[in-house]
């Protein structure tokens, strides 16, 4: 409603339906304000009081700080990355989790806000024309020959890829996430057929030796970044922009395949002698404890090394196969 007539200028959401006139105004306003209350007050009765506390500071944000801004200074994306990372606090504190005292909520809010950065400068120097067409204000639309903008992303893609290794140090999701989400390239043929033939890997645990595993924050930064800060083009930046979309579910997913379980009553040893950043108990559902275990059994190397302790000698360090 905001922005029905910039809307209207851009190309690329001149065919929205506001600018279009498929939505009145007042029908826009009613809708509005009726989800807005509506979920907020769902989220009350779910969550309590922290929820909808977060989600009205959210719409808040965006619609009194962020979206005035956009046309005021290019410094908006960096409130914009706040506004669309507190939703990951919505989820957090609905399930039950302090969103003070536990570093689980705090590690996903980083890890979208990071995110956001490359992903709107990529699309923002994509449509530079549009937007300043529009009367936007970002740092990319100054940008020519689209330099600049891999530089201003080259930052956020380094802490991505370092936040996995934070997250698994400091106790929030195990050692297996910092693997899976960092790691630029694993080639199991490393490991060689003739090592661990015989063994007790699993069958399918043996097929996956044969290909060659590629992790988020590769194809991210090779087949995206890397593509666009060598020769930016409206190509590399769309393609650029495109594997940021699927980069955040994916390193969404692994975090709550590898976040650390809280410790359940009864148990001798508290969070700070296991090392979780958990305080309180979340009764994990059943199928994210089976998808887990069934996964980590057939995928996890080391898992293999518990079956069988011998191959420990062969498979750590990997070595290259014998031809």
């Amino acid at each position: 409603m905001m922005e029905k007539e910039r809307d209207a200028n851009m190309a690329r959401t001149k065919n929205r339906p506001l600018p279009t006139g498929r939505i009145t105004m007042p029908q826009a306003g009613v809708f509005a304000g009726a989800t807005c209350s509506l979920g907020t007050a769902i989220l009350f009765n779910v969550g309590g009081l922290m929820p909808a506390a977060v989600a009205l500071s959210t719409a808040a944000l965006y619609t009194m700080v962020y979206t005035p801004m956009k046309v005021k200074s290019p410094y908006n994306t960096h409130v914009g990355s706040i506004a669309g990372s507190l939703p990951v606090l919505i989820g957090f504190s609905v399930a039950g989790v302090p969103l003070f005292g536990d570093l689980a909520p705090w590690t996903l809010f980083l890890l979208q806000t990071l995110w956001q950065f490359p992903h709107f400068y990529a699309l923002a120097w994509l449509f530079r024309v549009d937007y300043s067409r529009a009367g936007y204000r970002m740092f990319p639309l100054t940008d020519e020959t689209g330099h600049e903008t891999a530089a201003m992303c080259r930052p956020y893609m380094m802490a991505l890829a370092a936040l996995p290794v934070a997250a698994s140090a400091l106790g929030v999701t195990s050692w297996m996430f910092a693997f899976s989400g960092v790691s630029l390239r694993l080639e199991f043929d490393l490991v060689g057929p003739d090592i661990i033939a015989g063994r007790s890997a699993p069958p399918s645990a043996l097929a996956g030796l044969r290909m060659i595993t590629v992790v988020p924050n590769l194809v991210y930064y090779r087949y995206g970044f890397a593509r666009f800060s060598k020769s930016p083009s409206g190509a590399s930046a769309r393609r650029y922009f495109l594997h940021s979309v699927w980069y955040l579910g994916a390193m969404m997913g692994l975090f709550v395949l590898h976040a650390q379980r809280p410790h359940s009553k009864g148990e001798e040893k508290d969070s700070d002698e296991r090392g979780s950043w958990f305080s309180h108990e979340i009764d994990f559902a059943d199928w994210r404890t089976e998808f887990r275990a069934k996964i980590e059994k057939k995928w996890c190397i080391h898992d293999w090394l518990k079956l069988d302790p011998t191959v420990a000698r062969e498979l750590c360090p990997p070595r290259p196969a014998s031809l």
